[in-house]
């Protein structure tokens, strides 16, 4: 599982910085991701 703290430093972002993209609708919902979506795939989210 991937936690907030790991996908923001992969990303090179604050934990702030994560949940303010996931408020503004950059990021999905916790869950509503599907299998073939990785850590990368929602890093360059954050970029």
């Amino acid at each position: 599982m991937l936690t907030i703290s790991r996908l923001a430093t992969h990303a090179g972002v604050t934990v702030r910085a994560v949940r303010h993209y996931h408020r503004i609708g950059l990021l999905p919902e916790p869950g509503a991701i599907g299998p073939d979506t990785g850590p990368t795939t929602l890093a360059r989210s954050c970029d």
